[in-house]
C-alpha cells in the first residue's frame, strides 16, 4: 500500500520558511480574533448587568412613556365628515386661512 502513496517533492528551506511566516500570522490572526471576541462579550455582559442593577434604574432612557395607550385599547376617532360638521355648528374653532 506504500506504493500507492503520492510522492510529493522535497520542498525547498525557502519554501518551508515561507509556510512558516504563513502559519505564525494565521495563529496570530486567530488569537487576534479570539481576544477581540472575548473583549466585546464581557463588555456586553457588564452593561446588561449594569443596568439591570436597581440603583442605575433612572439612568436608562428608553423608559416607556406612561401616557401611552396601545392601538387596541384606543377610542376611535369620528370620521372626517363628523368632524366638519362639528367644527361648522361652533363646536370646535376652525383656523381661518391667512393671505400670506
Amino acid at each position: 500500500m506504500a506504493a500507492d502513496a503520492p510522492q510529493y517533492p522535497a520542498r525547498t528551506p525557502e519554501e518551508l520558511a515561507a509556510q512558516k511566516r504563513r502559519n505564525v500570522w494565521l495563529a496570530l490572526m486567530l488569537v487576534v480574533f479570539l481576544v477581540l471576541a472575548f473583549v466585546i462579550t464581557i463588555t456586553r455582559i457588564r452593561d446588561g448587568i449594569y443596568w439591570s442593577m436597581p440603583e442605575h434604574e433612572s439612568d436608562i432612557v428608553s423608559k416607556p412613556d406612561p401616557n401611552f395607550v396601545p392601538f387596541e385599547e384606543r377610542e376611535a376617532e369620528p370620521p372626517l365628515s363628523e368632524a366638519a360638521e362639528a367644527a361648522t355648528e361652533g363646536d370646535a374653532e376652525v383656523p381661518e386661512a391667512s393671505d400670506e
